[in-house]
């Protein structure tokens, strides 16, 4: 049975996330709307997923976050989150999270990912709406807006040096359909040189 941490600062959402996964045969070891809670339950139960929404969690915890995430392959870190902020989304990036959903989304999308076989790669939700952070430049935050969940995959593997085909294979998709995924991200972002989306997807942090 998957072990599960689940933090959120309102304790309806907690509530309502322990009944709907424990009638599906989660084992939720621990629930919290306290940080340091939330990284003393990670610690010594040691759960599989931790389900957060990162919207009250300072800088330093999302930090702790990753250095957790780095000493423990088994542990599967799962964005459930009410807003769709850039800034969360990319740190997510940053935190190898296993997956970023909206809460927007129905309860079985989550399930959907506690599902999935381990080291998979889940879609990305669309980002409809985001707000401005002072490390995203105006002009990539409206771009970075404009980008499907699919597109967001694409330019994270675009970032990381990886050849179409290499993306279409993890992807499972054509190398054409990556080759219009490309050039649609190229557009938004009014380049015609790859260089520069590389550039833009390593800088925030893809």
């Amino acid at each position: 049975m998957k072990k599960i941490v689940i933090y959120d600062n309102n304790p309806l959402v907690i509530a309502g996330l322990n009944y709907f996964l424990s009638q599906q045969g989660f084992n939720i070891i621990g629930s919290t709307t306290r940080p340091d809670e939330l990284f003393r339950h990670v610690i010594l139960l040691k759960p599989d997923f931790i389900i957060l929404d990162p919207a009250s969690l300072k800088e330093e915890y999302l930090s702790r976050l990753c250095d957790l995430k780095k000493m423990s392959n088994n542990l599967n870190i799962v964005i459930y989150a009410g807003s769709e902020s850039v800034y969360h989304i990319l740190r997510g990036y940053q935190l190898n999270w296993m997956a970023y959903l909206s809460k927007s989304q129905p309860l079985e999308a989550l399930y959907s990912i506690l599902h999935l076989p381990k080291h998979s790669r889940p879609l990305l939700m669309d980002i409809q709406t985001v707000s401005p952070h002072d490390d995203v430049s105006v002009q990539a935050l409206s771009s970075l807006r404009s980008l499907t969940g699919r597109e967001m995959q694409v330019l994270r593997e675009i970032g990381a040096g990886k050849t179409n085909k290499e993306i279409a294979d993890e992807l499972r998709l054509s190398n054409k359909t990556i080759s219009t995924y490309k050039r649609n991200i190229m557009d938004k972002f009014h380049t015609n040189d790859v260089r520069d989306v590389v550039d833009i997807a390593r800088r925030h942090g893809f």
